[in-house]
């Protein structure tokens, strides 16, 4: 080992003097950060040295830097130094930290799920002897404060009287989602974070760090098993998007090509559940989705959103969750959960008691984890109403706010839902409105941009079409191989995500304005066909597009491609049979037609109400017959009236409204 004081005191003086008089000029804390590529330059058996033996070699370190800083700055005599060591060649995987890389310095990337509060950590105890009163420091390193063995004097019983301490915290950082394969379960390290690192980050922030990989005792002194865990030396929050996509010259190129194609929307559309016949539109709005719009945040501190939520309603057996495992193997980051298996914590965020410090923490759920990511749940109407009533704010003002057990934070949930689910009573009644078979709350429909009904209906031609396509499957698998392999896919769309970022021409603002005041034009009395939550849609799935051809600028092109889409996702869910048009309270809420029988029935309420005991509801069908409202649709508005507290009844067999009415 050639590390020594003296070598990294040459070394500061060397390549850090600029550097040092800048960044210690300020403040109580003096830090400088060395790369492994200065590290080298000067001399690389250093390097070598911190990989290997880092507890002396940052030492010593630390000592010259202390030193350096002491000659530039006689008054700083006494300040806390320290020295970050970032950029290792090799990035090391949580699931890599085995006992052959103890007492080593590496470098992991991870995300990060869970984050203690900030508590103090002993560094040095001081013990004064009970006999003679003589002053002993103890250095602390590990979870339990030692005592001294024996004074000077012979005597062993001390009492503790002093001890430095510093800031301190534990996060958890596990591997990235996507880079595990089936079935793999995600690898958890704890880390220790000290001093200046503490607060620098939150759950779902994606880091670099680089420390020393400890083992400590699990369950008691005389246990075998060690935890592992690693001091961190320096932590970088990768705030990018897609920073650990790294593209060649290569890459680049075949992207820009691919980009030229006149077939690439074709091609990619194919390259979506290549398995799956048919559902071209769910295909192009789920690669849409991928590419996403353009966030914005105005001068008054309001952000739009530019992700794209989607929702797939539809019969059992109709392809639905297979289209979901199809995105999450094309998705540059994405997190799959299950309806089922999901609750209020997993998806957003959890303040749990750590077992270890036995403080409170806060652990991050699937929403949290899919920042600037996808997130897929399938079964979503498995979920208890509750905790889908949890993702409202997650999605459309995508922050999760925790206040619990003291702690305050928001953290961010910039990510796309493209979501699945049956209808109420598991398959679709064509006799039956859309309305009533959709069970789910108004407000978190309204937050999905595009919702697609997907039927299992028979159909002779489809059938057949259906049939050769998954016999042709079976029978030549290479027949269903993607037009672009996935891999490129996958650098395409991380690729236009970091760096098109398009705007909106003039021509594309007039056709969205054109599209929104025509279907909103109607005369007085008709439904509401669409509202300004799907104008935005339109401007977003018109910027994906621009983003799937690489452009810069929204083109006509773009938003008639997008108009398409949120047309057939209106016509799924939105079109009023009685009324013959599209009304948007369809799903968001009760449709005019709807509304029209209600105040119907509440006018004959009012007018047979003569007795004490209301209007009897033989008397209400047959006043409702007269006007067109068949006997189960008045029992079904009673009903709901009923539940909502607009009647009541004084007697079995009669209504009468309340005064809220």
């Amino acid at each position: 080992m050639i590390s020594s004081t003296n070598i990294w005191e040459e070394f500061f003086d060397r390549y850090i003097k600029d550097v040092l008089i800048k960044d210690t000029e300020y403040g109580t804390v003096g830090r400088v950060d060395v790369s492994k590529t200065l590290l080298v330059f000067f001399e690389s058996r250093l390097y070598e040295d911190l990989v290997n033996n880092p507890v002396p070699v940052i030492n010593h370190a630390r000592q010259a830097f202390k030193w350096v800083i002491n000659r530039y700055y006689p008054s700083s005599n006494g300040r806390d130094v320290e020295v970050r060591f970032y950029n290792l060649p090799i990035k090391r995987r949580v699931k890599d930290l085995r006992s052959r890389l103890l007492e080593k310095f590496v470098e992991v990337e991870g995300i990060v799920t869970k984050v203690t509060n900030v508590f103090p950590r002993v560094t040095k105890a001081i013990y004064q002897c009970t006999n003679c009163s003589n002053l002993i420091e103890v250095d602390v390193d590990g979870d339990n404060i030692p005592k001294p063995t024996q004074c000077k004097c012979g005597r062993r019983k001390f009492d503790l009287v002093d001890y430095n301490s510093v800031d301190s915290q534990i996060i958890s950082v596990q591997d990235y989602p996507e880079k595990l394969k089936g079935g793999e379960k995600p690898r958890v390290v704890n880390v220790i974070l000290d001093r200046d690192l503490v607060d620098e980050v939150v759950p779902g922030d994606r880091v670099r760090l680089t420390g020393i990989v400890k083992a400590g005792v699990r369950g008691g002194r005389k246990n075998a098993y060690l935890d592992v865990c690693i001091e961190a030396n320096c932590v970088d929050v990768m705030h990018k998007e897609y920073e650990e996509f790294t593209f060649t010259e290569e890459d680049v190129l075949e992207i820009k090509r691919l980009s030229k194609d006149p077939e690439l929307v074709r091609k990619i559309v194919s390259s979506i559940a290549s398995t799956i016949h048919g559902y071209d539109d769910i295909k192009l709005a789920v690669i849409l989705a991928l590419f996403g719009g353009v966030p914005r945040t105005f001068p008054d501190g309001t952000r739009r959103r530019g992700d794209i939520h989607i929702l797939l309603l539809g019969d059992p057996s109709t392809a639905k969750s297979q289209i979901l495992m199809s995105v999450a193997n094309i998705a540059p980051r994405r997190i799959i959960a299950s309806g089922k298996g999901a609750s209020t914590a997993g998806l957003t965020a959890a303040v749990v008691n750590d077992e270890a410090t036995g403080r409170w923490t806060v652990e991050a759920g699937a929403l949290v984890l899919a920042d600037k990511g996808v997130a897929l749940i399938d079964e979503l109407d498995k979920m208890s109403k509750q905790d889908r009533e949890s993702i409202h704010t997650a999605l459309e003002q995508q922050i999760i706010p925790i206040s619990k057990a003291g702690i305050n934070v928001t953290l961010m949930s910039r990510c796309t839902l493209i979501a699945a689910a049956n209808p109420k009573y598991t398959r679709f009644d064509p006799y039956v409105p859309i309305a009533d078979q959709i069970d789910f709350d108004p407000a978190l429909l309204s937050r999905f941009d595009l919702i697609f009904m997907v039927r299992d209906e028979p159909d002779a031609d489809k059938d057949a079409a259906i049939a050769d396509f998954i016999l042709e499957s079976y029978m030549s698998p290479s027949s269903s191989t993607p037009a672009i392999d996935p891999e490129l896919l996958r650098k395409y769309i991380a690729y236009a995500k970091k760096n098109i970022s398009p705007t909106i021409s003039k021509e594309a603002a007039e056709r969205i304005k054109e599209f929104y005041v025509k279907m909103r034009k109607h005369r007085s009395g008709s439904p509401v066909p669409i509202t300004p939550r799907q104008l935005e849609a339109v401007i977003r799935l018109s910027e994906a597009s621009a983003r799937l051809h690489l452009r810069e600028t929204v083109t006509v092109e773009d938003v008639e491609m997008a108009i398409s889409l949120v047309e057939k996702s209106l016509l799924d869910v939105a079109y009023d049979v009685q009324e013959q048009t599209i009304d948007i309270d369809n799903v968001y809420g009760t449709p005019k037609s709807k509304r029209d029988k209600i105040m119907t029935i509440v006018k004959l309420l009012e007018q047979l109400s003569t007795g004490v005991y209301g209007a009897s509801e033989e008397d209400i069908i047959g006043a409702a017959a007269d006007r067109g409202i068949s006997a189960s649709d008045v029992k079904e508005i009673l009903r709901i009236m009923r539940e909502k507290g607009d009647v009541y009844c004084p007697r079995y067999g009669y209504y009468k409204l309340t005064d809220r009415v």
